[in-house]
């Protein structure tokens, strides 16, 4: 059985979005203090991470936009009427990567765009 390059694109999408799900469960669930709750803790982390006292919080949110955006494109990459709109997206999700994050995040955030030229030829014809 083929996989459609826009089923591909989606599940990069989501691996993208997993990725940054996982830096979140590394900030919220690693290194726990002893005397506190496992949730309270991490209530607790979260709302440090995203408060104003935390000069760095626009990267933590920038995070969370990051996972909105990927599991977003992923539903639309899914339906695949949506392909073209839900590349420019993908692009512009890249384009801001490169200033926020590190190399690793920005080609997982990026890596759809690879499938581009192969949605276009299964929906086109040969490019």
């Amino acid at each position: 059985m083929k996989i459609r390059p826009s089923r591909s694109a989606s599940i990069l999408c989501a691996l993208g979005a997993l990725c940054f799900i996982a830096i979140w469960y590394v900030l919220l669930f690693v290194e726990m203090p002893e005397h506190q709750g496992v949730w309270l803790a991490a209530w607790e982390a979260a709302s440090y991470f995203l408060s104003d006292a935390n000069p760095n919080r626009f990267v933590f949110w920038a995070t969370i936009f990051s996972i909105f955006i990927s599991v977003t494109c992923s539903i639309l990459f899914w339906a695949t009427t949506y392909w073209r709109f839900t590349m420019v997206i993908v692009g512009v999700h890249t384009l801001a990567a490169i200033f926020i994050y590190d190399l690793a995040l920005v080609v997982n955030v990026g890596m759809p765009l690879v499938m581009a030229p192969y949605c276009f030829q299964e929906r086109v014809g040969n490019v």
